[in-house]
């Protein structure tokens, strides 16, 4: 997994300037740094992309050093080091800033938020996160304006700020919906539906839960029926509606057994005997 989100950060995030054939040296200490990277070595890759950085510093290349900060930082982060990691985010940042570097600001800020919210760091988080809606309002992104409305969703739900989790998640479902963005429209109402539940609001929960059930039963997932109409039954037992709890039970197991999968099968039967116990 480290090795795809440092890879990422290479070839997607953050693209490279190439230098002219003059400063080959400077491309092939790169790129054995980059192998090092591929392979793990994260000692090895940090002492060549310093090389790098040091030969860019000569040749005063601040869209070079700007990339290679950012990738020197991305390594300490994934080795946990997230005090240097912040030192090289922070310096990327004031050359990403002077070249207008919209793209890398952006990838910068959430790199940034991310540790702060590992480290429960939640008021700096917030911070970077909005940095991101800022620029993303700024260019009119609708998609990145959404994600950005979740990542904000996501560090108050960690702080049990339900309310205002719910907030975020819901702006982002509303520009998700306009979208036709169908996996987030069924990831976020579902998440919008949990936190319902959990709040003991369950006439919004339902409502979530089926606004899902229906993106799924036309797309003819059956699984994802299930779990739905699962989650359904199981928010109207809470009610003590047992009948619609039952019903939709019994629609699951339905659907379960016609895949022959057996552990949802054996969870489904729990919980309609549940509801038979409890009558």
């Amino acid at each position: 997994m480290k090795k795809l989100i440092l890879s990422l950060i290479i070839t997607s995030i953050i693209s490279f300037p190439a230098y002219s054939e003059t400063d080959e040296k400077v491309n092939s200490i790169f790129e054995t740094g980059d192998s090092y990277l591929q392979s793990e070595n994260y000692g090895k890759a940090l002492d060549y992309f310093k090389k790098t950085l040091n030969l860019s510093e000569i040749k005063n290349n601040k869209e070079y050093i700007s990339k290679v900060y950012y990738i020197i930082a991305s390594i300490h982060r994934e080795k946990n080091d997230y005090d240097k990691a912040l030192d090289y985010y922070q310096k990327a940042l004031i050359l990403f800033d002077e070249l207008n570097d919209k793209s890398s600001k952006i990838a910068t800020f959430n790199s940034i938020a991310t540790i702060y919210k590992n480290q429960k760091n939640y008021d700096k988080a917030l911070d970077y996160y909005e940095k991101n809606l800022t620029i993303f309002d700024d260019v009119g992104q609708k998609s990145n304006i959404a994600f950005s409305f979740t990542d904000i969703g996501e560090v108050y739900k960690s702080q049990k700020d339900y309310d205002k989790a719910l907030i975020y998640y819901e702006k982002a479902l509303v520009i998700f919906e306009e979208l036709n963005d169908t996996s987030c429209i069924i990831a976020y109402a579902e998440c919008i539906a949990s936190i319902y539940r959990d709040k003991k609001d369950y006439d919004k929960a339902l409502i979530y839960y089926e606004k899902a059930l229906v993106i799924y039963e036309k797309l003819d997932y059956k699984s994802d029926i299930a779990k739905a109409l699962n989650n359904i039954g199981k928010t109207y037992q809470i009610q003590g509606n047992n009948e619609k709890a039952l019903s939709n039970y019994q629609k699951a197991l339905i659907i379960y057994e016609g895949l022959d999968y057996k552990s949802d099968i054996s969870k489904t039967l729990n919980n309609i005997s549940s509801v038979s116990s409890s009558k």
